[in-house]
């Protein structure tokens, strides 16, 4: 037997489901820890239009997140960033790769044009396989708190 086996093992009531991948021999290459993946938000307002401001709004939004969480790469299942239309200088997820996560897989994409929306809003929402039973810190910083106060977690 060869290929991807998905497994779920009951302990109590712990639930672990795991991907696991077998060689030709049916020894085992490599495995995941399938048990919850969880997402994390947040928000930043850009102060302006240029490379190094989208750049570093996005990188001091991630190292909020990153370390209101206790993330590692090696637990991020990927990241999806956004910007308003208004921002256009440069990639938010450059940033990532300016931080040093090469392996992490990163989506751009532009908001939604809302009539009324605010101007200037990097968001991101990571995905990490983690325990479910670990609380999230959303992280919404500076103005952006006011985005979602019902999300924000003391980022200042």
């Amino acid at each position: 037997m060869r290929g991807p086996i998905l497994a779920t093992l009951q302990a109590g009531h712990k639930r672990i489901r795991l991907l696991v991948i077998l060689d030709r021999g049916g020894q085992v290459v490599n495995h995941m820890d399938m048990s919850s993946v969880v997402g994390i938000r947040g928000a930043i307002i850009c102060p302006e239009n240029t490379k190094a401001a989208i750049l570093a709004s996005t990188q001091e939004l991630l190292e909020h997140i990153i370390t209101a969480n206790g993330i590692s790469e090696e637990t991020v299942a990927g990241v999806f960033l956004t910007a308003t239309r208004d921002l256009n200088a440069d990639f938010p997820a450059y940033a990532l790769r300016e931080m040093g996560w090469r392996n992490t897989a990163a989506l751009c994409a532009h908001e939604m044009e809302v009539p009324g929306a605010w101007e200037r809003v990097i968001r991101v929402m990571i995905f990490v396989n983690r325990d479910r039973d670990k609380p999230v810190r959303h992280q919404y910083v500076g103005e952006a708190r006011a985005l979602r106060p019902d999300l924000a977690d003391g980022a200042e």
